[in-house]
C-alpha cells in the first residue's frame, strides 16, 4: 500500500497560521458545493476561498457565535446547509449573516460541561437526514426537525455500543453502522430500529479493535473500519465477515493505529495513520 503512494510522488503546499489559519491542529476539512473549504481546528473554524481565510470563534457574549472553539466535524446537507460539530454542541451556519445557531437537541441544563454535548462525528444519509455522533451516543435529525436518540444501555444488547460515536456510515442495504470509542461496531436497521453489536473480545482476532476512529463504504459495498489499536479492517456488510487488512511501515513493522479514511474517484482507499498515509487500490 505504501509503495503505491510513493510512486505517485504527490506535491504538497503547506498552509499554516502565517497564512491565516486559526490554529495548526486541523481536525476536519470539508469542501462545500460552492468550492469553499471549511477547516475545523482545535481553536476555531476557518472558511477559505483559496486566497483569504475567514475565522470563526466562540464569543461568550454573542449567542450567534460558534458554540465552542474546538471543531470536530463540518458537513453540508443536500439543501446546502452547513452543520458544524463542536465541543459545545451542534451549530447551523447562516451564509447570509455569517452567524451560527446552536441546535439544542440534548436539552441539557444550563452550565453543563461542554464535553457532555461534544460532537464527534456527522453524517448525511441517502435520504438527506443528518446523523450526529456525540460523547453520549447517536442522534438522528428527522425531517420535521425533531430528534431521535440512540443510547447505550449495559443491560440491553439491542442498544448501541458504549462510548463516544466517532464514525457513522451507511451500507448499500440502507443499514447505519456506528463506530464507538469503547464498544466497537453497531449496526442499526432504520426500517425496524433493530441494533446488533459486533464487539471484539480479549484475544479475539476475527473482529476489529473496539476503539473505532473512522469508517467508509467502498465502491463494491464493503465497509472499511479504521481502529485506534487494531489497524484497518474490511467488513462484508451482507454476510458479516470481518477481514483484517495488514499495513506495514517502511521499516516493515505492522501499523495498528489508523485514524482516517477516504475513497477517491479512482476507487482508491486513502488511510491516515500514525505512520503516514497508505493508499490501497480497491480495484485489485
Amino acid at each position: 500500500a505504501s509503495d503505491l503512494a510513493n510512486r505517485l510522488n504527490p506535491k504538497f503546499e503547506r498552509i499554516n497560521t502565517r497564512d491565516g489559519l486559526s490554529q495548526s491542529t486541523v481536525n476536519t476539512i470539508m469542501q462545500d458545493s460552492f468550492g469553499i473549504m471549511w477547516i475545523g481546528t482545535s481553536e476555531g473554524l476557518n472558511r477559505y476561498d483559496g486566497k483569504v481565510f475567514e475565522q470563526f470563534y466562540n464569543r461568550s457574549s454573542d449567542p450567534s457565535s460558534l458554540s465552542h472553539d474546538y471543531v470536530a466535524e463540518v458537513i453540508e446537507d443536500p439543501q446546502g446547509n452547513i452543520w458544524v460539530g463542536a465541543d459545545g454542541g451542534l451549530n447551523s451556519f447562516d451564509r447570509i449573516s455569517a452567524s451560527f445557531q446552536l441546535v439544542d437537541f440534548e436539552k441539557l441544563p444550563r452550565g453543563t460541561d461542554p464535553g457532555e454535548s461534544a460532537i464527534r462525528s456527522l453524517f448525511i444519509d441517502k435520504s438527506g437526514a443528518l446523523w450526529i455522533g456525540t460523547e453520549r451516543g447517536l442522534v438522528k435529525r428527522n425531517e420535521d426537525g425533531s430528534f431521535t436518540h440512540y443510547r447505550h444501555d449495559p443491560m440491553d444488547r439491542g442498544t448501541i455500543g458504549l462510548g463516544a460515536v466517532r464514525a457513522i456510515a451507511q451500507d448499500l442495504q440502507g443499514n447505519m453502522w456506528i463506530g464507538s470509542e469503547v464498544s466497537g461496531l453497531s449496526r442499526l436497521n432504520p426500517a425496524n430500529g433493530r441494533i446488533d453489536r459486533y464487539q471484539g473480545g480479549l484475544g479475539q482476532s476475527d473482529r476489529p479493535d473496539n476503539s473505532i476512529r473512522d469508517m467508509i463504504i467502498g465502491p463494491a459495498g464493503a465497509l472499511y473500519v479504521a481502529t485506534f489499536n487494531g489497524g484497518l479492517w474490511e467488513v462484508d456488510t451482507q454476510d458479516l465477515k470481518f477481514k483484517s487488512i495488514p499495513l506495514y511501515s517502511s521499516e516493515g513493522k505492522p501499523v495498528v493505529r489508523t485514524r482516517s479514511l477516504l475513497v477517491d474517484q479512482a476507487s482508491r482507499l486513502w488511510v491516515g495513520s500514525d505512520n503516514g498515509v497508505f493508499l490501497i487500490d480497491l480495484n485489485t
